[in-house]
């Protein structure tokens, strides 16, 4: 719905700006408990832990597309 991706573009824009600011990626996605599970949160922090953030992205994405396609 447009209400949905108003809130998710403003999800976006903040976490853009906290990374800019110099905060870690899963801290500013902790911010946002109801956009962000705490299994994705804790694969994201290991994945800037060990270097691998992007392939870890990558990763997560394939996964929630593969569950959004069970869904729906």
């Amino acid at each position: 719905s447009y209400t949905e991706d108003q809130h998710l573009a403003g999800v976006c824009l903040t976490l853009e700006s906290q990374v800019a600011a110099g905060n870690y990626l899963s801290t500013a996605m902790s911010a946002f408990p109801m956009v962000f599970d705490r299994v994705n949160l804790g694969l994201v922090r290991a994945g800037e832990e060990s270097g691998r953030l992007g392939p870890t992205l990558l990763e997560i994405a394939d996964a929630e597309e593969r569950r959004a396609g069970l869904r729906g």
